[in-house]
């Protein structure tokens, strides 16, 4: 009978993956970089739900593509998708423990790279606070001390990089959108399965948790606009006009052409980026605009207009503020504002890297050759005319290729023979190291460290998707207890009898005492609200408490001001809390779905690559024969002439 078969597994299961590690390390060591990825990956794959045990597989591939960057071109695009997959992979394993020092190195490393190369300050930030995670392991023992200074060094490097004023992008808001929508939908639906069946943790929210983004109708409004700076001094004359002789500003989806247009150049150059970030994150494009981000565009937009002598109550009536055309009554430093908020929140220049580099592969995996000689169909003698002319030929009814009947083809037909010739010897060498390359690309592993970045990509983005989800369902909660805490001060304001009121502190303390006992998370959620507004912290950081300890030993009384204070601050913060994570949220998935389907592109293959340089080489040798063949003929005659 075997005494303890789960430890018997879980040291079975261990030993295989360390096996696995070390052939895979054998191989990257041995230059083998393709099988290296592939072995780790594949463990990585099998052990599913004990991937948390793989870590030094994930430590070895954010090595192998890190490897992959530092020898890739300093400025290419490449390089910076090698970065971002060896980010994902080192960030796989960051817990603050001595085990996970290498990938906390990995991440500093990846993200500082990142932000030299892309020149985004976002990237600093993180790897700020990676290398401070990691300074509170190292500070606990003398034998890192020379870690302990890398990490201190790279913290301090992160921090100033995080401070200088003027940080110019690589990649600016118009390129990412530009850049992502310029992917062609080539998806082929087996590669995608593949992909997600056998390589991508599969998690689905639940519909109630997923955020939601802007409607069809108000796209459709923001999409038709002009977008131009209107001049505020002689709007808010002509409001008055109009008021005056009651006639009303009519407006034509979200749009009116009665506001006079202002001659601002900087303005409207802002404005023109601002809409273009605006219509690449509605609907028709990414559905990356959220419905919290909208309604906080216009709250800032309501906030901070300044129409002179223009009251409120006429610009509420009017419904000025639920047409986008709002927005271009803002001066300029609020338009750069709202244009570096919404930059950040609804573009990923992960997409637009992908993108970039695997339409850059694409083309470069295309055969661009055409033989055309003069243009004319009737002037060549091949029968399929596309492989000569660009006119592109439609399948028949069969699905074979659409040809010219042999009878009469060559009829008046002219040979031009010198063009075809040349494009025969226009042929690279066939070598061992040709033959080697092109069995790569007939067996789909020309693009294979590429195809593996973006996997690890595209696995960090379902990662982050959880974690997403799993914060959003915290703050749902959270916002639902406050709602209560509300009620019950609200309650107590209410109260005809002025003598059976009770302070806010005494009717919330009495409300916790009532929940001892039940078994609900409504009820942690509850006490960890309390306790928020009894010690007035902000922002709220969603750690729910088991019991009511912490608020009975709460010994301060805290008045009904202080109280409405604390619920102000705690809502105001939960509002920009959940603006963030649902504009987080749409983006990750946006990005997740544009970033599945280019594995097509980088696992299907252009056989003419293979084939092409082959059939010259055949056609070669049967022309030098035939040139052989009719010299020693012409040799032959003319030595017969001489002879006669």
């Amino acid at each position: 009978m075997m005494k303890n078969p789960e430890k018997k597994y879980d040291k079975e299961t261990k030993k295989e993956i360390d096996d696995e590690y070390n052939l895979a390390k054998g191989y990257w060591k041995k230059g083998n970089r393709i099988e290296a990825l592939m072995l780790t990956e594949k463990t990585i794959s099998d052990q599913g739900k004990n991937e948390s045990s793989c870590y030094v597989h994930h430590e070895l591939q954010g090595d192998i593509f890190y490897q992959l960057a530092e020898e890739t071109e300093i400025t290419n695009d490449i390089k910076r998708v090698y970065l971002f997959a060896s980010l994902y992979a080192f960030s796989m394993f960051t817990l603050p423990c001595h085990d996970a020092l290498k990938s906390f190195r990995g991440c500093v490393l990846s993200l500082i790279q990142l932000g030299d190369q892309l020149g985004i300050k976002k990237f600093y930030r993180k790897a700020a606070s990676k290398a401070y995670q990691a300074l509170s392991v190292t500070n606990s023992s003398e034998k890192y001390t020379a870690l302990n200074k890398e990490f201190d060094g790279w913290y301090g490097y992160a921090e100033e990089k995080k401070k200088e004023k003027n940080s110019n992008a690589v990649v600016t808001v118009s390129e990412t959108s530009t850049m992502a929508n310029q992917m062609v939908n080539y998806c082929f639906t087996d590669c995608k399965m593949h992909i997600l069946d056998k390589h991508v943790h599969k998690y689905e929210p639940e519909f109630s948790d997923r955020p939601k983004y802007v409607d069809e109708i108000l796209a459709d409004m923001i999409c038709c606009g002009d977008w131009k700076p209107v001049d505020i001094a002689q709007a808010a004359n002509l409001i008055n006009d109009r008021i005056k002789s009651q006639k009303e500003f009519v407006y034509v989806n979200g749009w009116c052409s009665d506001w006079p247009v202002a001659g601002d150049e900087k303005r409207e150059t802002i404005l023109k980026q601002f809409s273009e970030v605006l219509k690449a994150s509605c609907p028709r494009e990414n559905c990356t605009l959220s419905c919290t981000l909208w309604d906080w565009l216009i709250d800032y937009t309501e906030e901070h207009l300044d129409l002179p002598g223009v009251s409120g109550s006429y610009l509420d009536k009017c419904s000025f503020f639920k047409n986008p055309q709002c927005i271009c009554f803002l001066d300029l430093k609020h338009l750069k504002h709202i244009l570096k908020k919404f930059s950040q929140l609804t573009t990923d220049v992960r997409e637009s890297l992908v993108s970039k580099v695997v339409n850059q592969l694409w083309e470069n995996s295309l055969v661009k050759e055409r033989l055309d000689l003069e243009g004319h169909t009737n002037s060549n003698l091949l029968l399929d005319k596309r492989l000569l002319c660009e006119e592109e030929l439609e399948l028949d009814q069969n699905e074979t290729v659409e040809h010219y009947e042999s009878t009469g083809i060559y009829e008046d037909v002219m040979p031009k023979g010198d063009k075809i010739v040349s494009w025969i010897l226009d042929c690279p060498k066939i070598d061992k190291e040709f033959m080697s390359q092109m069995a790569k690309v007939a067996k789909g592993l020309h693009n294979r460290e590429i195809w593996l970045a973006v996997l690890r990509i595209v696995q960090g983005l379902v990662r982050k998707k959880e974690s997403y989800y799993d914060k959003r369902r915290k703050m749902l909660s959270y916002e639902k207890m406050l709602c209560e805490v509300e009620t019950i001060c609200d309650r107590e304001d209410t109260r005809k009898n002025v003598n059976q009121r009770s302070t806010y502190e005494f009717a919330l303390r009495t409300e916790c005492e009532k929940l001892v006992g039940k078994q609900d998370d409504n009820r942690k959620y509850f006490w960890t609200v309390v306790k928020d507004v009894f010690v007035k912290l902000c922002p709220p950081v969603f750690g729910v408490l088991e019991d009511m300890e912490c608020i009975s030993k709460l010994s301060a009384t805290v008045s009904n001001d202080e109280v409405k204070k604390s619920m102000l601050r705690l809502r105001k913060s939960l509002k920009e809390m959940f603006l963030l994570i649902d504009s987080k949220i749409l983006r990750n998935e946006c990005t997740y779905k544009k970033l599945i389907d280019v594995f097509p592109k980088l696992s299907v293959v252009e056989y003419r690559l293979v084939v092409l340089p082959l059939v010259k080489k055949f056609l070669q040798d049967k022309l030098k024969k035939m040139m052989e063949t009719n010299s020693n003929s012409v040799a032959a005659g003319d030595s017969v002439n001489m002879q006669g």
